[in-house]
């Protein structure tokens, strides 16, 4: 369903990467949903992408509660984390914001900037992203926990 929603350059490849882990701070462990104002943080299984030159990469996150965000900023985590012993020093991140649009079925699409990705299928960013959802009523997005609505990363480019 999501692969349909981008446009992929003539001789490109395309990989989704499924998030293999998240977390939104100490104590959150295994939970369905995340709410907006906190820092969640995603590890993504990146082995079909390693050391690709990224071309565009989309984040797809799901949103349990509320309105379209009004802004999504990520980062990436060159730490390692458990979903048991979350990255928290959140301080530290370079934040960038990120193009945000609404997508059907209360997705939304982040475009995610290629070097970030090309960091992560390098391996030199083993925590993954962080994201920060902001919004002015509240809102929620849905964790991997929730199966069906779980993030995943979009990833166009070439060996």
């Amino acid at each position: 369903m999501l692969a349909g929603l981008l446009t992929v350059p003539l001789g490109a490849e395309t990989a989704v990467l499924e998030a293999v882990a998240d977390a939104a701070g100490p104590g959150t462990g295994r939970v369905r949903e995340f709410p907006a104002g906190n820092v969640i943080v995603i590890q993504f299984r990146t082995w079909g992408v390693f050391r690709w030159q990224v071309d565009s990469a989309d984040l797809f996150l799901h949103i349990a509660s509320g309105p379209v965000p009004t802004s999504v900023e990520v980062a990436i985590i060159t730490d390692n984390w458990t979903e048991a012993d979350p990255f928290t020093d959140t301080g530290k991140l370079a934040f960038t914001v990120c193009k945000s649009r609404s997508e059907p079925q209360d997705w939304i699409s982040v475009r995610v900037p290629s070097a970030m990705v090309e960091e992560l299928a390098a391996g030199r960013a083993p925590g993954g992203l962080a994201v920060r959802v902001k919004s002015a009523k509240p809102l929620s997005i849905h964790a991997r926990e929730s199966s069906s609505f779980t993030p995943n990363l979009i990833v166009s480019g070439s060996k």
